[in-house]
């Protein structure tokens, strides 16, 4: 999942599940969508995708951009994926993660399927990736996790995980870390600027 591209952005507005009860929304969803909305300028909210899968394991940006497709209106979204809460360590994975719309409005991810978790749509990342081209080595920043009411932000290294403190969730902070980059992917995908036309 952490590859670059360039991007002309189209912003739009299993373990223990835990529920808030009467909105049918994991606890932890709620809790994130009130603290990064204060760091967005559009609306961060859960939406409903369907899973039809088909792309790479580990590899949302690719695959949502490889089904972009002008004529048929199909354009990508950036947000992330809540996983259930795990009673066992009590905590929360939130995952940043990329799928498409179709001009009817429709969210559909070729990523996953049958996969169990909350879709939360949230275009500041594909503003923060398109501004910050030249400054940031991947689309895919870090993602999260969610322990004791703390979000932590997560580094992969080969086969390990590590976890560290986050000030806050504006999406600096999932870029950058004292001025310097979270990831040094390299930039593998040739820029289509059709693809990405708000127009298109």
């Amino acid at each position: 999942m952490l590859v670059k591209k360039r991007l002309r952005t189209y912003y739009i507005h299993s373990n223990f599940a835990m529920y808030i009860k009467g909105n049918n929304m994991f606890a932890s969803t709620r809790k994130f969508i009130k603290q990064r909305q204060s760091f967005s300028k559009y609306v961060v909210e859960k939406v409903n995708v369907r899973q039809i899968g088909g792309g790479l394991e580990n590899d949302c940006f690719n695959n949502a951009y490889k089904v972009l497709d002008r004529e048929k209106g199909i354009r990508i979204v950036s947000g992330w994926i809540i996983e259930p809460f795990n009673a066992l360590t009590n905590s929360t994975e939130i995952v940043q993660h990329w799928w498409n719309i179709d001009r009817n409005g429709n969210y559909f991810d070729t990523t996953f399927t049958n996969h169990n978790a909350e879709y939360i749509v949230d275009s500041a990342l594909a503003e923060f990736t398109n501004d910050f081209y030249d400054d940031i080595n991947s689309c895919v920043g870090s993602s999260l996790l969610l322990k004791d009411n703390c979000f932590y932000r997560v580094k992969i290294d080969g086969e390990d995980i590590h976890f560290f403190s986050i000030d806050n969730l504006a999406t600096k902070n999932f870029y950058f870390e004292n001025g310097q980059h979270l990831f040094t992917t390299d930039r593998t995908m040739p820029y289509h600027s059709y693809l990405f036309d708000e127009a298109a």
